[in-house]
């Protein structure tokens, strides 16, 4: 039962959530969508699924729905189930609006402030996106951004090790200690005159659980060797070196380097999509606050931030971006800073002071599709 209801309201709230209008015209933002009723004898476009008097919904105007949904719901309503309860949630999202068209309550005082706020936000949105639209990046651009900041694109070096551990007691005497040691140097001494070191690792390391594999551990990583065996590892430059004694806490190891991948410079042709998509969010960045500031001189504005009172501590990043205004992420292999921002809408921007919102009825303004991802500057 708690699966059912949730699924319902899932639906409730993809139908207030903007989507495309069921077979028609699309009603005004925050209104319900009304759907036009077939035109007398003219048949409906695809199959009858509802009926509202003289209105119809077809299945194509279900997908259509369905396809106007964001992403992350669009698979809630693609089996049977949920498709049966969206068909039902637009049925009854009508009949509701219709009641409340009766009522008047389309045109009470908070509806219309709240309709004219989401119009302002929505053109505002359409601005701001012919604003970046507009932005173009050359190759040139690209090419000046790799040779920047080229070094963030090195793969790190790796290198891959096999050892030989020999351990004592935290509470072995001195003379036990060094009798290890002295072990460990004739085995180091016989690996360096060319004895095979994985049959030396087998038979003498006492990690049992890289012994049975001659020693290898793969790559070098500071999870699997001491910080002073880690720091050996790295510094290694020819596969098949080997090591001197590298002393640790209760050990000793001998270490070889069985192959080495140096660090290397990505090409640009392999970061180049990527890069481009850094320069024109940086161009797009300049380009909007150029825009508002040549706004804000144009229209005579004055802002007295001082009758506000002091900021506190730590908020100004917060007071930073205005109402309504998200931001666009760029993604890995980095994250620059300064990405532009994008208006987003949630139901507590459209409500009145003090009235509480339902739950689950989002209404944003989504990126084009393949714009990056929102981005915390």
């Amino acid at each position: 039962m708690r699966l059912m209801m949730a699924g319902c309201a899932a639906a409730v709230a993809a139908c207030l959530c903007g989507c495309a209008a069921p077979a028609g015209r699309a009603g005004a933002p925050g209104e319900a969508a009304k759907a036009a009723p077939a035109l007398p004898g003219t048949k409906p476009t695809g199959e009858v699924l509802a009926k509202i008097g003289d209105m119809v919904i077809t299945d194509r105007d279900l997908d259509e729905k369905i396809k106007a949904m964001p992403p992350r719901v669009v698979g809630r309503f693609q089996s049977t189930a949920g498709k049966k309860n969206l068909l039902n949630s637009m049925v009854e999202l009508e009949l509701i609006y219709r009641e409340a068209e009766k009522e008047g309550l389309d045109r009470d005082k908070e509806t219309v402030e709240r309709i004219a706020e989401f119009k302002k936000r929505l053109a505002a949105e359409k601005l701001r996106e012919k604003v970046l639209d507009a932005v173009k990046v050359d190759k040139d651009e690209v090419r000046k951004e790799y040779e920047k900041e080229g070094d963030r694109y090195k793969t790190q070096k790796q290198v891959k090790v096999s050892q030989i551990v020999f351990t004592w007691d935290k509470s072995a005497p001195p003379q036990k200690v060094e009798a290890v040691k002295k072990d460990a140097a004739d085995i180091l001494a016989r690996a360096k005159k060319g004895e095979d070191f994985a049959e030396l690792a087998k038979k003498y390391s006492l990690d049992q659980a890289s012994a049975s594999k001659g020693g290898d551990i793969g790559y070098a990583t500071r999870r699997a060797l001491s910080p002073e065996a880690y720091k050996i590892a790295m510094a290694m430059e020819k596969t098949g070196e080997i090591s001197g004694l590298v002393e640790g806490k209760d050990e000793v190891r001998i270490l070889k380097a069985a192959e080495i991948i140096p660090e290397k410079k990505k090409p640009l042709e392999e970061v180049s999509p990527w890069l481009e998509r850094v320069v024109q969010s940086k161009k797009q960045r300049e380009a909007w606050t150029a825009y508002l500031s040549d706004l804000k001189k144009k229209q005579g504005v004055e802002i007295y931030e001082e009758k506000l009172g002091e900021s506190d501590k730590g908020s100004e990043g917060e007071l930073n971006a205005p109402a309504g205004m998200g931001d666009r992420r760029i993604p890995a292999p980095m994250q620059p800073q300064g990405a532009p921002r994008q208006i987003r809408l949630n139901p507590g921007d459209l409500k009145a002071p003090g009235q509480v919102q339902p739950s689950g009825v989002p209404v944003r303004l989504a990126p084009p599709s393949g714009a990056p991802a929102p981005m915390k500057p």
